[in-house]
């Protein structure tokens, strides 16, 4: 399971890239338009393009890498309560986290303000890391940090002999989180924070079961598995057609995030299927196992690598950002590549002692 668990985490990291290169296609189809023809922007004639289509449907089945980070960690922490979860561990933990995380977003901050006169003050810079906002994808450590504190709690009650209440206690929550989004977007609540835990909180609860209560639990889920390919098959195109569905009639674009109830149908019926149909071998399972280790460097340093590629190509090869099958690949092997590398490079000079500071 763990090194499932670690090619799972490849899979997710890659799919992050995706889909955030997939946001800068967006740009240059239809805001950056006159770079590369004589028109006014924004201009929206590639609308309902191939090129368009394939985004859109790789936009929306890619977002659930996060759920799977949050799987991913829940799995591990479970594993570490094994011999006792203490605060010391837990503070270990975060600490691991939030140091690179508060390097990178500072990082991202500063590249704003110099180069797009961003304002930059001590309680914007503040709120931004508090809230992961300095990039868009940032979310995500704000979110887990509170799930580590609460899983202390989390590991006890799985434990105990209500466990299965505990799971549902969490589902009823998570489902709230999803009504919640409802509102926003009919204007019934003005807003929901992204890093509320409770939007991934029955996946980091069930992925501690699935560890501490393997025994149970495993031979259930295999025993439905048919049923959560089923549920897969039959939410990926309602997750893809609802979500434009709102892009279109309301004007908020939620391609790319789990916040419906037919997107987060998708990603749990994902997520299931790959972890019952263990017996099936991955292509490049060695390439993903080293992507899963590396993840939270690739994640941290990836919005830096995807914004500078993309303004490069806006400046010096403006002709490239209508050449989708082109920008996309170049975007998505930058966001990998450099990361990687620059990791890499890190680990094996005198720098290293400072590794763990950068990316964790």
């Amino acid at each position: 399971m763990a090194k499932r668990l670690f090619w799972l985490n490849g899979i997710a990291i890659l799919a992050v890239v995706i889909n955030h290169a997939i946001g800068w296609g967006f740009t240059a189809m239809f805001w950056w338009t006159d770079r590369y023809r004589d028109v006014a922007v924004p201009n929206f004639d590639a609308m309902d393009s191939p090129m368009y289509i394939v985004m859109v449907i790789l936009k929306q089945i890619t977002p659930f890498s996060l759920p799977a980070f949050v799987a991913v960690s829940g799995y591990f922490i479970a594993f570490a309560s094994r011999s006792g979860l203490t605060w010391k561990m837990i503070s270990a933990r975060l600490k691991g986290i939030l140091i690179p995380y508060a390097l990178w977003s500072l990082l991202v901050m500063l590249f704003d303000h110099l180069l797009l006169d961003a304002p930059l003050s001590f309680s914007g810079i503040l709120t931004r890391l508090l809230t992961g906002s300095a990039s868009p994808v940032y979310y995500y450590v704000p979110l887990i940090c509170q799930l580590f504190l609460l899983s202390p709690l989390l590991v006890r009650g799985i434990r105990s002999p209500g466990w299965n209440k505990v799971l549902a206690v969490m589902g009823v929550l998570q489902g709230l989180t999803i009504v919640w989004s409802y509102l926003v977007l009919f204007k019934v609540f003005p807003w929901k924070p992204e890093w509320f835990f409770g939007n991934l909180g029955f996946i980091f609860t069930l992925s501690i079961a699935l560890n501490l209560r393997a025994e149970e639990i495993i031979p259930w889920l295999k025993k439905w598995r048919k049923v959560w390919l089923g549920l897969l098959i039959v939410s990926t195109p309602f997750a893809i057609v609802e979500t434009e569905w709102f892009y279109r009639s309301y004007g908020i674009d939620w391609r790319g995030g789990v916040e419906t109830f037919f997107a987060t149908a998708f990603t749990l019926s994902l997520l299931l299927t790959f972890l019952t149909y263990d017996h099936i071998a991955l292509p490049q399972s060695a390439i993903l196992y080293k992507l899963g280790q590396k993840a939270f460097g690739i994640y941290l340093m990836h919005p830096l690598v995807l914004e500078i590629t993309a303004k490069l190509v806006y400046h010096f090869a403006p002709s490239l950002l209508g050449i989708q099958w082109i920008f996309q690949p170049l975007l998505i092997a930058t966001g990998i590549i450099i990361p990687w590398v620059s990791m890499k490079l890190m680990s094996a000079t005198p720098l290293r002692k400072g590794y763990a500071y950068v990316f964790g």
